[in-house]
């Protein structure tokens, strides 16, 4: 899950969902706060090599996700802004 906001900042989020006696419980952590807008941050997409964001400061900035042998999580890295 990805979320955008006024601070800034794209969050990437993990969920994950266990079941214990027909009941189902939701936990919520942060991955990775991911910067590089100097203003709010409208608009967000991804795929899973990309995550693109829009920003109020007019411009475009799209990260790669990066994976390594000691990195088996997402992790996104700034390429270019537009």
């Amino acid at each position: 899950l990805f979320t955008s906001s006024r601070d800034r900042k794209v969050k990437m989020w993990r969920i994950d969902t266990t079941t214990e006696h027909h009941s189902k419980t939701y936990s919520i952590d942060l991955e990775q706060t991911i910067e590089g807008h100097v203003h709010s941050v409208w608009a967000v997409d991804c795929s899973l090599e990309y995550l693109v964001a829009g920003s109020a400061d007019k411009t475009i900035r799209v990260w790669r996700n990066i994976i390594t042998p000691d990195n088996l999580s997402k992790y996104f890295s700034l390429i270019t802004y537009l």
